[in-house]
């Protein structure tokens, strides 16, 4: 993955000559073996996701993990606990997919995963989303609270949504359009997702919002969990963050289920909120390290997320 090592490796590192397992015994007495997440590991990790109520497929885990990077805790041969990061250039590195079994809880696992992440994070500012449970574990490693994220959910109607916005300035994307997307996003998050987002785009459905002086906008709606996940969203204006999200709700079949991850202060949120697809949760975006947009003007923001994990 392009500029990996410089976001993984620590002084003297190279990721082949890694220590692939790693034993220690936690707080509960129980020895535990410490290694790099597989492939071979995702039908487990499935499933620990799935016991928290998490909708995350196994395909889901492996884009992710083909992102970026992960840790896993292994009591014999049992998964007990996951941690995986993203470099998003070398500024920034997201955090995500934090998960201890619910049994190895209070042992001091989840303590223990996520130290020996973040020693392998070289990037001045990370990020995650913590619910109210985590945050003191984050915290503790020097992570702010900066901000909540709704997660909104529901079923599409049988008929399709009933909608009135103007949608005339949002039209499909061709994958050519990659390179102006990606300008844009760089501009609200301060990242390089290009590999998130030409995946994403792969899978799914782009739409741009349109202006007088080109692209003012994008918004993707893609395959995840138990139907559609539509994000990121990303505009200049609320309005335009509504028109893109409007375009994607107006191609979704009347019974998909879908989901965003909105900013609590993006109108967007309520907007997503009254078309019957209530929040279900929420969780606080935590930093570490500098603003990675401090210093840069302008009015292109993040109005719904990839998804909680990959921000």
């Amino acid at each position: 993955m392009e500029n990996a090592s410089a976001c993984w490796l620590r002084v003297g590192d190279d990721k082949e000559a890694r220590v692939a397992h790693e034993s220690k015994e936690v707080d509960s007495g129980t020895v535990v073996q410490f290694r790099d997440l597989q492939d071979a590991d995702l039908a487990q990790a499935r499933q620990l996701s799935a016991a928290e109520g998490w909708p995350h497929r196994e395909e889901d885990w492996r884009f992710m993990l083909q992102l970026g990077e992960g840790l896993a805790a292994f009591d014999g041969g049992q998964l007990i606990g996951t941690a995986l990061a993203w470099p998003f250039g070398e500024a920034v590195s997201t955090v995500g997919m934090v998960l201890v079994h619910s049994q190895r809880r209070g042992s001091g696992l989840g303590k223990a995963l996520f130290t020996r992440l973040m020693a392998r994070i070289g990037a001045p500012t990370v990020l995650l989303h913590a619910t109210d449970q985590a945050v003191p574990l984050y915290r503790a490693f020097d992570f702010t609270p900066v901000g909540q994220v709704r997660q909104c959910q529901g079923e599409a109607p049988q008929q399709g949504f009933a909608l009135s916005e103007d949608i005339s300035a949002v039209r499909p994307l061709e994958p050519s359009a990659l390179d102006d997307i990606l300008e844009l996003d760089a501009r609200a998050t301060g990242a390089d997702r290009r590999d998130l987002l030409s995946g994403i785009a792969r899978m799914g459905r782009c739409y741009g919002l349109h202006g007088e002086k080109g692209l003012r906008g994008y918004a993707v709606s893609r395959p995840f969990g138990r139907g559609v996940q539509v994000g990121p969203v990303v505009a200049d204006s609320d309005a335009g963050a509504v028109a893109l999200a409007a375009a994607c709700l107006s191609e979704v079949p009347g019974g998909c289920h879908l989901r965003f991850d909105v900013p609590a202060e993006s109108p967007l949120a309520d907007w997503v909120q009254r078309r019957s697809l209530p929040a279900v949760g929420l969780v606080t975006r935590m930093q570490r390290g500098p603003d990675p947009l401090d210093g840069r003007e302008g009015a292109l923001k993040v109005h719904g997320l990839a998804s909680q994990a990959l921000g």
